[in-house]
This record gives C-alpha cells, sequence and structure tokens, in this order.
C-alpha cells in the first residue's frame, strides 16, 4: 500500500512540474511579460520573470475547492514574505477553485475583488483555525517558531542562546527552567515565549504557524506585498491548457490541426521541464526561448530550418589546433592503431568543429542536445558497434581482425541519414565518432 501512494505521489509530483513548465509558455505570451531578459524556474519560486512577475503553479487533477485554510494560499504567501527578492506582482495560479456553497462563506473569494492592502489584511484576519495555543501543554524550539518569535521582537542574543535547545520536546517547568538561565531576557520576552513555543511541530499544524507567521508580521512589510497579489483560481489543467495555448496568434501561420499545434507545446515543455529536472535552477533568456519555439515549429513548415552546420562545414579550425587535444582519449588510439598524420589532424579538425557547433546550438536553442543530437549520436554509435562486430567476427570479415586502423577507415564509411534540423556533413558525423570516444559512459575504443 505504501509503495502504491509512494509511485502515485512520485507521478503527481512529474505531472505537476510539467504543469509549471506549460504555466510558463503561457505567460511568456502575455502582452505584459513577453519582453522579458530571463524566465527562471525552481529559484525565488515555481516561475519568474525578471523582477516583474512570480508565479506559483498549484496543480490538482480533481480541482478541489481553494478553502481558506488552504496549504496552497498561506505556505505560498508565507515564501513571498520571506523572499528576499521582490516582484512587482504575484500570482497563485492553481487549478483549484473558490468555494461556492452558501452555507459556506469563502473570506479568499474575496480577495481579488479588495482593492487595497489593507482590505486584504482584514480578509486575512478573518480567515480562524481551529486551535489555539493554550491548547499545547509541550514546547519545542523549531526554525519555524524561530522565525514567529522574530515578529515578537525577541532579541537576537536571546534568540542565540535559545537555539542549542532546538528539536527537544520540554514541558512547562523545564522550559520555564530553561529560560530562566538565559542571560539578558526581560520579563516580557519570557511571557511571550512561554506562549508562543509551544509545540506545534506536528504537520497537522503546518499551515496554522505559517498563518501565525504571517498575522505577526508587521504591517508596513506585509502589506505592499499583499497589494501585489492575484488568485487566478478554476484554471484549466494539462491539455485544456496547452489547447488554450496553441491558439495564440505566434502559431497562426502554422495551417495544422490544433493537436498538432499542441505537441508544439507539450515538446517545450518537456526540454524545459527536463533542464529543470537536470538542473535543479533553470534560467532561459528572452532569445532562446522564441529560438526554441522557432526550433519546434520549423518541422510544421514545408522548408525545414537548417541551423549552423553550413558554417562549420566552411570556417578554418585555429592553427595548431591539434595541441589543444594532444591528451585526449580519441587522440590517444588513432596514434596507436597507427593513422597517417593528415588523418589524425583531420580527426581532429572534425571534432572541433562539432564540439563547437553543439555549442553554439544548445545556447540558441536549449534543448537541441536533448532532443535531436541524442538520438542523432545513438544512431550513429549503433552503426559503428556493428560494424565493429563484424571486424571482430572472423566469419564475417575478409580483413585481419586485428586491425583497427582498417576497421576504423570502414567506419567512417558509414552511412548517416539527415535528422529534423542535423545535416549528415562528414565532419559533423565523424566529429560525433570521436565525441562518443570521449562519452566514458558509452565504452567505445577504436581499437579491437
Amino acid at each position: 500500500m505504501n509503495q502504491t501512494k509512494q509511485s502515485n505521489d512520485s507521478k503527481d509530483s512529474k505531472r505537476g512540474d510539467f504543469f509549471q513548465a506549460v504555466v510558463a509558455i503561457k505567460y511568456a505570451f502575455n502582452n505584459d511579460f513577453m519582453n522579458f531578459n530571463v524566465m527562471t524556474f525552481e529559484h525565488y519560486g515555481d516561475v519568474s520573470f525578471d523582477n516583474k512577475i512570480q508565479i506559483e503553479c498549484k496543480h490538482h487533477k480533481n480541482k478541489p475547492s481553494l478553502s481558506d485554510t488552504c496549504e496552497d494560499f498561506w505556505k505560498t504567501l508565507y515564501n513571498w514574505l520571506v523572499n528576499e527578492k521582490e516582484f512587482d506582482k504575484y500570482v497563485l495560479f492553481t487549478t483549484d477553485h473558490f468555494p461556492n456553497s452558501k452555507n459556506r462563506i469563502s473570506q479568499l473569494s474575496k480577495w481579488n475583488k479588495a482593492i487595497t492592502g489593507e482590505q486584504r489584511w482584514d480578509i486575512l484576519n478573518e480567515i480562524t483555525f481551529d486551535f489555539s495555543l493554550s491548547e499545547f501543554n509541550e514546547y519545542k524550539i523549531t526554525e519555524r517558531n524561530i522565525k514567529i518569535i522574530k515578529t515578537h521582537g525577541i532579541s537576537d542574543d536571546v534568540i542565540n542562546q535559545l537555539v542549542k535547545f532546538k528539536n527537544k520536546q520540554y514541558n512547562n517547568s523545564k522550559f520555564t527552567e530553561i529560560l530562566n538561565s538565559l542571560d539578558n531576557i526581560s520579563c516580557a520576552e519570557m511571557e511571550i515565549l512561554l506562549t508562543e513555543l509551544k509545540d506545534t511541530s506536528s504537520k497537522k499544524y503546518e499551515v496554522w504557524n505559517y498563518s501565525r507567521y504571517i498575522l505577526k508580521c508587521q504591517k508596513s512589510k506585509i502589506i505592499p506585498i499583499l497589494e501585489k497579489i492575484n488568485i487566478e483560481t478554476d484554471q484549466p489543467i494539462d491539455d485544456d491548457l496547452i489547447n488554450e495555448i496553441a491558439l495564440h496568434p505566434t502559431f497562426k501561420e502554422i495551417e495544422r490541426p490544433a493537436h498538432e499545434i499542441s505537441q508544439i507545446i507539450k515538446n517545450i515543455a518537456g526540454i524545459i521541464n527536463s533542464k529543470v529536472e537536470g538542473e535543479g535552477r533553470f534560467e532561459v533568456n528572452n532569445s532562446q526561448f522564441y529560438k526554441m519555439i522557432f526550433q519546434e515549429k520549423k518541422d510544421f513548415y514545408k522548408e525545414n530550418y537548417r541551423p549552423i552546420f553550413d558554417k562549420y562545414n566552411t570556417c578554418e579550425a585555429p592553427i595548431n589546433i591539434s595541441s589543444t587535444f594532444e591528451n585526449y582519449k580519441f587522440v590517444n588510439e588513432l596514434k596507436e592503431i597507427q593513422c597517417e598524420n593528415d588523418e589524425l589532424e583531420e580527426a581532429v579538425v572534425d571534432y572541433w568543429k562539432t564540439i563547437n557547433l553543439l555549442d553554439e546550438e544548445e545556447s540558441n536553442s536549449p534543448g537541441f542536445t536533448l532532443q535531436e543530437y541524442v538520438p542523432f549520436k545513438s544512431e550513429i554509435h549503433s552503426k559503428i558497434k556493428t560494424k565493429k562486430r563484424d571486424f571482430k567476427n572472423p566469419d564475417t570479415s575478409n580483413v585481419k581482425k586485428d586491425n583497427s586502423l582498417v576497421y576504423y577507415r570502414a567506419a567512417k564509411q558509414i552511412i548517416v541519414y539527415n535528422r529534423k534540423s542535423i545535416v549528415n556533413f562528414p565532419y559533423f558525423v565523424h566529429g560525433t565518432m570521436q565525441n562518443i570516444v570521449e562519452d566514458d559512459e558509452l565504452k567505445f575504443s577504436w581499437k579491437l
């Protein structure tokens, strides 16, 4: 049973991460934000555009109601308050909806209609939780309630002394004894600590603790944030949101069915999601984003876009380029199998062109490596491995099975076709072969 739950949690998390990337694409096409400099993921929150907007994305496939005591709201508001960076606008983008029952009055449903920060502050204070500190008899100093007591003006000196007692539970008499042992603690501070440091560390009280912190913050700190927050509820889920984005004018020149255009958006969201998963924090600038869009759109035009293969087909490598790569694995192997000097120099130049092209193309169009080059490289790897098996098998080869040089020259004659935007120029095919040798995970060698 537990394993099933963990599996479902993982799936929901991945689904939410993908949804986050789709929401980012939606906002990137918004007229107010489309001229962004940098789109950032998983740094100041889920998605942010420069200092213009920070978006928290909450994805729930069953689209439940957004209650007044919902963790999605209070945790998000807490994170915005403690964030070191301020934004011009904050958005809680959620698939949840406000309760609409006549018997259930929702304070948060008034949020977007409230004009001022003061009015929104009043809304927060109208929300009640079914807990009271007087109900608790044990004490515990945690990171969360340390932040709470800081809002009460407890001195740093007292807090620093309390830290050494963190994460242990104490009864009233023992905790009173600890407080009496502290240097320079006032009676007023002791009274606050005896109230606010009750043990509310259980998961059950987590949202309440967020609200306790928020409602104790100075109004001068919180109201300017409240004025900038919008709650976008009942948002489309999964394919519905993708289909909505597919109607954007940026795709109108593609005369294809909607489901095909939707695939473009899914591809871009997949690229972004893979980057976030791989790097934790990911940034893409405006130029890279729109080149990513163009990269994915090009397959829907009659004329395929060709990246920068022509450029490297004709460019000259730097003088003495061989010295740059003299200690590389593929260079040492080609020397061992007794390649001619011109063959060795050609291999180095092909490798140099290939890796520079890859760096430039990935910079221009994030996702090129993952979406196009990795499959292309895998195809070449498969073909040269097959050729190698033929050479090592005396029943299928007419040449000496230990002649690695003959094998190398034969491998360079394999036929590889164009793949999407990749053009099968010989330098790129051969440079990719050397790249395979350099890839430690593939464990490939030119030596038989």
